[in-house]
């Protein structure tokens, strides 16, 4: 079986770019993409790096699309963003809460509409984790409800067939945080305490929970599948190629 693993680290984004838009710089982002390399890499799996200039929505886009070409039924891609995260007016009807989720990318935001698009690439079988440490990124991996834009045919809806799990550092409602003693997401800083250089071995969800008591500020980590479930994922050790 094969890993692929994508860290997307953005600390600074292009602020003509993202004009009118006003997005404060943060400081330890770069750190989380690094620390989440350095995981995946003991894990076993074939690991990159996006760093703010570089982790542009076409540069995003490519490297995902190209990772689902090559994987197939049995192996495993994961991806990690650290960066701002926003909501924006959901103008397709498919958001209970009228919000669409975003990464915050260096050059403009990536809907979760979009990155459903992009799951849906990827071959049955194949497993996807993703990591987010980011404000509102609860459902940013969305589920298999989603629409095309501007069609409401369910036979014409996009499906994932691959099978997911998103760890988010907060609920789509809540703001995540930085951790300036630790120098990491605080989310990111506390996932780094409870793997304990792989020494944690419950499930993906166990994994969330050990997070979630280890995180501050308000902050409600997030455990979302989406795809086709696969029980036997769910309960592997996080990050087992």
């Amino acid at each position: 079986m094969v890993g692929i693993a994508l860290h997307i680290g953005i600390n600074q984004v292009d602020k003509q770019l993202h004009h009118p838009l006003s997005i404060a710089d943060l400081r330890f982002c770069h750190n989380d993409a690094i620390a989440m390399n350095l995981i995946a890499e003991k894990a076993g799996y074939q690991s990159f790096l996006l760093l703010d200039k570089y982790a542009t929505i076409d540069n995003t886009s490519a490297a995902i699309s190209s990772t689902a070409a090559k994987l197939k039924a049995g192996d495993i891609f994961l991806l990690t963003y650290s960066g701002h995260g926003m909501q924006a007016l959901d103008i397709d009807g498919d958001e209970k809460d009228g919000k669409d989720e975003t990464w915050v990318l260096y050059d403009r935001q990536i809907l979760d509409d979009k990155l459903h698009q992009l799951w849906a690439s990827f071959l049955p079988g194949v497993r996807i984790v993703v990591i987010s440490d980011s404000c509102h990124s609860g459902t940013i991996a969305r589920s298999n409800s989603t629409f095309l834009k501007n069609q409401i045919d369910k036979e014409n809806s996009i499906t994932i067939k691959a099978s997911g799990i998103l760890i988010a550092s907060s609920q789509d409602n809540q703001l995540s945080w930085e951790n300036t003693a630790n120098e990491n997401g605080e989310f990111t800083s506390a996932l780094i305490k409870v793997w304990d250089n792989g020494k944690f071995l419950g499930s993906y969800k166990q994994f969330r929970n050990a997070i979630a008591r280890k995180s501050a500020r308000g902050q409600s980590p997030n455990y979302f599948p989406f795809g086709a479930r696969n029980t036997k994922f769910s309960r592997q050790k996080p990050f087992t190629i």
